[in-house]
């Protein structure tokens, strides 16, 4: 039997063209659409612009730096955004660079209420008081929910100077207004251990960390509170909140690195050393905890080798010259490491008189010759940071102390190597300050005669 062959298979049929009437339709949304975003890419980066506001408010820094990166993608020009930079820059401390954020603000049209008030909270911060205080009670009358902002910006400034008294009155009453602001806790805690009132810190930390058991400055005031009272196991849960933070992670590392080595467990140090010097090159804390562990483990060479760029340098820090004396010491270069002991001995001791100073400075503070003592001696015994801010808090309230500006010459003309503006700043201040006074305790009583010819 024969098989009949298959059927053909009907042609398919022909694609029906699509109308240009409808690809041209389909074009035309597709501009209005691309159009539209164009035109509300501002609005977008401003509405972006205001979650790094919120993550600020958190005292976030690093996911407001991320949220400010997205709002530039949509408009790298709006104003919202580059005063939204200024505050950052601002809460960083980099007065220099929130300048330039308010300049191009200003630039592109900032509204000018917000870059009025931006601009007087930098000020606030920086220390200048005597400008920002009278302006107080207007931009707190015309803050328009932002009075939290500028509470941090003006406490800031009052522990800049060192008006523990002011930045006191400041963060209660901000406390008491905000009592679910855990920033204002936090501040709380870090003035009254700078008072060494540490019943006081550590209640203010714990309120703050109720509030955040993630704000990492109250975890680590809590934690170096602990440490100081030798609670070293109990500091470390606290300092681990603190340790991801790129403005306190170092600080952090160094603590619990310090803990970790007290209690005899160095391999756990060790790696903590390890991973925040990958983080944190160039910190001397890191570096200090560092060489210590590696005296402990007998490689006093190496220690040597880690801290030998701080001496190279002409550091001050009594931190970095113990430790490296001990090193010193383990190599048998004695004579060498006698000189480090001695001067870090000398540094402690006239650390904690400044550090008694300081709490006088507390009860006193107009007395800008106090501020001025405990500041040259933070500049040649401590912390040159340190002693800037408290020979500025003396020049804030005597603008014409003539031995505070001869320091600050001195000293920016010490850094003058690193950057020009240093010797542009030595400059301005000697001319200040004026001629070097003649110590006529120094003139022979009998000025020799001229060798006759």
């Amino acid at each position: 039997m024969s098989i009949p062959a298959p059927a053909p298979a009907p042609a398919p049929a022909p694609a029906k063209p699509v109308s240009n009437r409808r690809v041209w339709w389909l074009l035309v949304v597709l501009l209005l659409l691309l159009n539209g975003i164009a035109w509300q890419r501002v609005q977008i980066a401003d509405w972006v612009s205001q979650m790094a506001a919120s993550k600020l408010s958190q005292g976030n820094a690093t996911q407001a730096e991320k949220w400010l990166a997205y709002a530039e993608k949509f408009s790298p020009q709006s104003p919202m955004v580059e005063l939204r930079h200024a505050q950052l820059s601002r809460l960083q401390g980099d007065f220099d660079e929130a300048q330039k954020h308010l300049q191009r603000a200003k630039y592109t049209g900032a509204d000018a209420t917000l870059l009025d008030r931006e601009e007087w909270l930098a000020l606030a911060q920086s220390g200048r008081m005597a400008l920002a205080e009278p302006e107080l009670g207007r931009l707190m009358n015309e803050a328009n929910g932002e009075e939290p902002e500028i509470c941090l910006a003006y406490s800031l400034g009052y522990i800049r100077v060192r008006n523990f008294a002011a930045a006191l009155t400041f963060l209660d009453a901000w406390a008491r207004d905000y009592p679910a602001d855990p920033r204002a806790h936090a501040w709380l805690g870090q003035v009254y251990a700078e008072l060494q009132r540490t019943g006081d810190a550590e209640k203010a930390f714990r309120q703050a960390l109720n509030l955040d058991p993630e704000y990492p400055l109250a975890g680590l005031g809590l934690g170096q509170l602990l440490i100081n009272s030798k609670q070293t196991e109990e500091a470390i849960p606290f300092l681990q909140i603190a340790l991801a933070d790129p403005e306190f992670g170092a600080a952090a590392a160094a603590g619990i690195a310090a803990c970790y080595q007290s209690l005899s467990r160095s391999e756990d140090a060790a790696e903590v050393l390890d991973k925040a010097l990958t983080r944190f090159p160039n910190d001397h804390r890191i570096l200090v905890e560092l060489a210590n562990l590696l005296v402990e483990k007998g490689e006093h060479a190496a220690a040597i080798e880690k801290l030998q760029p701080f001496i190279d340098a002409g550091t001050k820090r009594r931190e970095i010259r113990y430790a490296y004396a001990t090193a010193l010491r383990g190599v048998g270069r004695i004579e060498e490491a006698t000189v480090h002991f001695d001067y870090a001995a000398e540094a402690a001791q006239q650390i904690a008189a400044a550090n008694t100073r300081a709490a006088t400075a507390a009860t006193d503070p107009k007395n800008a010759q106090l501020r001025l003592d405990i500041g040259l001696t933070q500049l040649n015994y401590g912390n040159s940071e340190d002693g800037l801010t408290w020979i500025h808090s003396a020049l804030e309230l005597q603008p014409d102390l003539k031995e505070a500006h001869r320091a600050l010459a001195e000293y920016y003309q010490s850094k003058g190597s690193e950057d020009a503006k240093f010797l542009h700043l030595a400059q301005l201040h000697r001319a200040i300050a004026g001629p070097q006074p003649i110590n006529h305790t120094q003139v022979p009583s009998t000025i020799p005669l001229a060798p006759e010819h």
